[in-house]
């Protein structure tokens, strides 16, 4: 595709939505073409390297958000077209091998559009070599999908992965107004009630059993503060069964959290 490869493994996580995402596509071209899923899980990761090694037909499609290979061994390739264009399966069968052809096309195409629903994506090219983003180190998904007698090999590179699996984190959600994100974090509250004033010598000889003696009323004004002494509002004190209470008196308008 003449652009830079860039190292980077996808997640197992990732890989499984893929199959995930991938599964209707699939579905689908195997009901038009009238095949049936193999007894084995049907569409999986390809982890069977051997495989690669035998010659295949490679078929691509390139789309504004990733590129897609189909591809599928020589010698089952006949059997399949044969298999489709219900015709005696003899090797060489020209029929055969472009009814073959046309199907692995088809699927490139379908999962093509599911990449690229808005734009039109039909030229699949025949690949003489595997693409060089072909290993795991380059981001890309291996998957296999079993058929009744044979299976078939499909590819997507690291932006047909990223298109198909966004990154979960790089989702931006609305972010919460900021009153309601704060409303209901604890805040450690305080009264202040003001004592008045003391000799120094008495609080330098303060000890335990002395009194100490308020200029202040019982029900003289408090100050309600928060943290870093933020004076929230002003109030009396009152008693209220066994509990301290304070009567909002005054509000401070200039206080704000932060």
């Amino acid at each position: 595709m003449g652009e830079c490869l860039r190292f980077g493994w996808a997640s197992p996580k990732r890989r499984a939505r893929a199959i995930t995402a991938l599964l209707p596509a699939v579905s689908e071209w195997l009901r038009d073409w009238g095949l049936n899923w193999a007894d084995t899980p049907i569409l999986a990761e390809d982890t069977d390297g051997k495989s690669w090694d035998v010659p295949v037909r490679r078929y691509g499609l390139r789309t504004p958000h990733g590129e897609v290979v189909v591809a599928a061994a020589d010698a089952r390739l006949s059997a399949l077209g044969a298999r489709l264009a219900d015709v005696p399966f003899e090797p060489g069968n020209d029929i055969a091998a472009s009814v073959a052809k046309e199907a692995l096309q088809a699927l490139a195409r379908g999962v093509g559009r599911l990449l690229a629903p808005d734009t039109f994506c039909e030229t699949v090219e025949e690949y003489s070599r595997w693409p060089a983003w072909l290993g795991e180190q380059w981001g890309s998904s291996r998957l296999r999908i079993g058929l009744k007698d044979m299976e078939l090999k499909l590819l997507l590179d690291r932006s047909a992965l990223e298109a198909l699996c966004p990154l979960r984190s790089a989702v931006m959600e609305g972010l919460a107004a900021r009153g309601a994100a704060v409303d209901q974090a604890p805040l450690g509250v305080e009264a202040v009630l003001p004592f008045g004033s003391v000799p120094a010598s008495a609080l330098s000889g303060l000890s335990v059993g002395d009194v100490l003696v308020s200029e202040r009323l019982l029900n003289a004004g408090v100050q309600l503060r928060v943290a870093r002494g933020q004076v929230v509002a002003h109030g009396r004190l009152h008693r209220r069964g066994r509990r301290l209470c304070i009567s909002i008196e005054a509000e401070n308008p200039g206080m704000e959290l932060s």
